[in-house]
């Protein structure tokens, strides 16, 4: 589906395997974040989170990306879950890191914009 967003932009965003997270936002957002979970479950969504004030690179952890979090769960419960099964990795003694393999494995939410993001003469919702 293709959604407009401000600034007469419009974003693609698949039918299957995706969340809109806060669609009423579109025509007011200034950007659209992408949240996709890298060792996420299985049938985890790509989630689509529409912002009025910052573009993603602006988004910081506190308070913007937990405020998408929160939204995020709201929507789709087992996503706290799986921020509560993500690993912060612990710094070692040198360069290294103590569980750098529990890391890895572990649930990260990305958050980018989408790779699909134009401007599309005459398109709606």
């Amino acid at each position: 589906m293709i959604i407009a967003i401000a600034n007469s932009k419009k974003v693609y965003i698949p039918e299957e395997d995706t969340v809109v997270i806060n669609g009423e936002e579109a025509q007011n957002a200034k950007s659209v974040c992408v949240i996709a979970v890298d060792n996420a479950p299985e049938g985890t969504p790509l989630f689509y989170y529409f912002s009025a004030s910052k573009e993603v690179d602006q988004l910081r952890r506190e308070p913007d990306l937990n405020r998408i979090d929160e939204a995020i769960s709201h929507v789709w419960p087992a996503y706290r879950e799986i921020l509560e099964c993500a690993v912060s990795l612990i710094p070692g003694e040198k360069i290294d890191y103590v569980n750098l393999e529990e890391w890895q494995s572990s649930p990260k939410p990305g958050y980018f914009t989408p790779p699909i993001y134009q401007e599309l003469p005459n398109v709606t919702k």
